[in-house]
């Protein structure tokens, strides 16, 4: 049925013209430039004049629009009839239901309103036990997880209650990979590859080590053999060009069985496997020996339900398996399935002890206590302030540094007997913030009666588990539902409230952040292409890269120029001393951490036979701005089918690069005191700089 849609999606677009000015559902025009475009208007209008805006009520607009207007507005713009007897026909005897909280309702017909969810009006969604799924994670301390078929769209990142999460899907509608790994490991993640739904990379230091951990995901029996080798084709690549040196782990659902005896596999196979081996198992196990791997979970003799990694039905067959290189097998020490872990219907969790021969750094950035500064408000500005000038009218001298370190001093004591302190511990659980007692008991409920299902065999007993299973997870749903309803409630009433804009901006900035790969990056690649993990080795490379940047030779060709000439373009007139008025306009403009900048103009010159376009920094213009204004000139030149010539600066041979004396004399053709010039070139005489890396500062070096 969508793909039908699709076909006559295409079709009226081309017989029809939508309008420049709508965004979103149009190629090239994403309602994230609508948004951009509105809040530049809205700070503009806000300077000189109102601002009048509609805003649609999509309930009508989708809802609740008559059919008959739909039928209409398609001949209005001239769509052939064939096409909206087909759309007529979609529509005819439609019938939905409501999937509530706690079951699916009975089917009912739509009389008006568009058909959600098809071509012309799409939505997504990203659903699943994922909480349940790290609740289970972390009860069995598992830092780094591999996950199969989760069946998300796109190609991002995200934070889940401690866990990072990282996933590469396609159309959402089956396949994709992904891994959740422990924050406090992630700071070592080193590179995310994400080559398709069916294979991905992680890479990162472990201790001394470089270990790079595959997520896999075969292609089941069903599927034709064009798509299983290029699975087979993929995995080989990835796997090839991890150097030798490196470790491996290669986590993943390979849809085989590999046998309960290893069978001519005895390099590969333990021998303690779990069914009777069939084709997909004997290319997985040709695939080992060919790249000197071997199955973790087959080395270990268990019982059957610590080998079964897939239920279903009553059938129980091994499919998962953990795969190291062989030389690793020092490293191994213990592999099993957890039977109890309920956070999956059909699969179970699948976990291996790795012991390292040097103890793992784990542990982020220690939380120290720190202010509450946004308690100052209300009645407490006013104590705030009379305990500040209480202090401070006695602590007045001679020495400016003595002064500054004493008021900072005070500041801080004062704001910490005022304000209070936090007590440097992560409060946890931050993506479910709404989670309560409630539903931590209806969850617990629910999964224990899933356990009891999973043990019954008697068939009468196990339809009555079936039914107290299916009670148990509509109390569960509902219950999570009225807690996420009254925590969203509550918050939303928060940001209505003048607090609340600026707790807005950082939920904001925080989803960003979480949505990125890499955060803080504490290891880096050498020339060879080797990672490097030794802190002495990173630091060298950081000072090494920047002692090059700011110190490469570049010759600087200098007009002939007597020395009469530039004694005359030398500008000695007199210049004032420094004043206190122009002392505190400076320390005015300083933000916090930053120095002081120069408030240049943006100018903006356009001339007909050659259209200029130059932008230079100034203060209230960002640029966002800019990019914008360059983004609507190119839309513009090419409705009129003209060209548009811009010029892209090299920064670092703007900034980092330039050599010296070419300031000097642009300073001077401009006609710069030459007292000020003495003072900037004293400003760069035999300065030294050091790099902040993420392992700590290197060695000072010139500049």
């Amino acid at each position: 049925m969508k793909l039908w849609e699709r076909v006559i999606e295409t079709r009226i677009r081309r017989e029809t013209q939508v309008t420049v000015n709508q965004f979103g559902f149009m190629p090239g025009r994403s309602t994230t430039e609508a948004i951009h475009i509105l809040r530049r208007l809205m700070e503009k209008y806000r300077e000189k004049r109102d601002l009048h805006m509609v805003f649609i009520d999509l309930g009508k607009a989708y809802d609740n629009v008559p059919r008959r207007l739909i039928w209409d507005s398609l001949e209005s713009r001239r769509v052939p009839g064939r096409y909206i007897d087909i759309i007529k026909d979609m529509y005819d005897r439609t019938k939905t239901t409501v999937r509530a909280p706690v079951e699916d309702t009975d089917f009912f017909p739509v009389e008006v309103g568009l058909h959600q969810g098809s071509a012309t009006s799409r939505k997504s969604t990203l659903n699943g036990k994922l909480l349940e799924v790290v609740d289970a994670l972390k009860r069995r301390r598992v830092q780094i997880a591999c996950l199969q078929e989760t069946r998300w769209k796109g190609q991002r990142g995200d934070e889940r209650n401690g866990y990072k999460l990282n996933y590469s899907g396609s159309d959402g509608a089956k396949n994709g990979v992904g891994f959740l790994v422990a924050l406090e490991v992630y700071k070592n993640v080193v590179e995310v590859i994400r080559y398709n739904d069916r294979v991905m990379v992680l890479r990162l230091v472990l201790g001394e080590e470089v270990v790079a951990v595959v997520c896999a995901y075969a292609p089941h029996v069903g599927l034709g053999d064009r798509e299983k080798t290029e699975f087979w084709d993929r995995l080989d690549i990835v796997v090839r060009a991890i150097p030798r040196k490196e470790k491996i782990f290669i986590g993943g659902d390979f849809n085989g069985h590999i046998g309960e005896e290893s069978d001519g596999f005895q390099s590969v196979h333990g021998g303690f496997g779990f069914g009777v081996r069939n084709d997909p198992g004997r290319d997985l196990l040709e695939f080992l020996v060919a790249h000197d791997l071997s199955i973790l979970n087959s080395f270990f003799r268990k019982r059957d339900s610590h080998l079964i990694t897939f239920s279903s039905g009553g059938h129980h067959t091994q499919i998962d398996y953990l795969l190291t290189r062989r030389e690793d097998r020092r490293w191994w020490q213990d592999c099993k399935v957890i039977p109890r872990e309920t956070a999956a219907a059909q699969h179970h969790l699948l976990v291996a002890d790795i012991t390292f021969r040097q103890k793992l750094i784990v542990g982020g950035r220690k939380c120290l206590p720190r202010i509450r500064w946004g308690n100052l408000k209300g009645v407490k500005i006013g104590e705030f302030k009379d305990k500040i000038v209480l202090v401070t009218s006695t602590q007045l001298g001679d020495d400016a540094n003595q002064m500054w370190e004493a008021m900072a001093t005070t500041i801080t004591q004062v704001a910490k007997e005022t304000l209070g302190v936090t007590t440097g511990r992560s409060s946890g659980h931050k993506e479910s913030w709404w989670w309560n007692d409630e539903v931590q008991t209806k969850i617990k409920d629910k999964q224990e009666s899933f356990r009891d299902l999973l043990k019954c065999t008697d068939e009468e007993k196990r339809l009555r588990l079936r039914e107290g299973y299916k009670k148990a997870k509509k109390e569960a749903k509902k219950t999570v539902m009225e807690a996420k309803n009254t925590a969203y409630m509550r918050m939303y009433e928060s940001l209505e409230t003048k607090e609340g804009e600026h707790a807005m901006f950082k939920i904001s900035k925080a989803r960003e952040r979480r949505r990125h790969d890499l955060g803080r990056v504490n290891f880096i690649k050498g020339e060879d292409r080797r990672i490097l993990y030794k802190e002495i080795d990173i630091k060298l490379k950081w000072q090494t890269y920047f002692h090059n940047l700011f110190n490469e030779e570049r010759t600087y060709q200098q007009q002939n120029i007597n020395n009469t000439t530039q004694k005359r373009q030398r500008n000695n007139c007199y210049c004032r001393n420094i004043t206190h008025g122009e002392a505190r306009t400076a320390l005015r403009k300083m933000g916090r951490a930053k120095a002081v900048g120069i408030d240049n103009e943006r100018v903006i010159e356009t001339i007909e036979e050659k259209p200029k376009l130059r932008l230079v920094s100034c203060q209230g213009d960002q640029t966002t701005k800019a990019i914008h204004i360059l983004r609507r000139l190119m839309e513009k030149y090419r409705e009129k089918k003209r060209d548009l010539h811009m010029v892209f600066i090299d920064l670092e041979k703007a900034y980092d690069n330039v050599p010296r004396r070419p300031i000097w004399d642009s300073l001077g053709s401009r006609g710069v005191p030459g007292r000020y010039i003495d003072i900037i070139r004293d400003m760069y005489d035999r300065t030294k700089t050091t790099v902040r890396a993420p392992v700590g500062d290197t060695d000072f070096f010139p500049v």
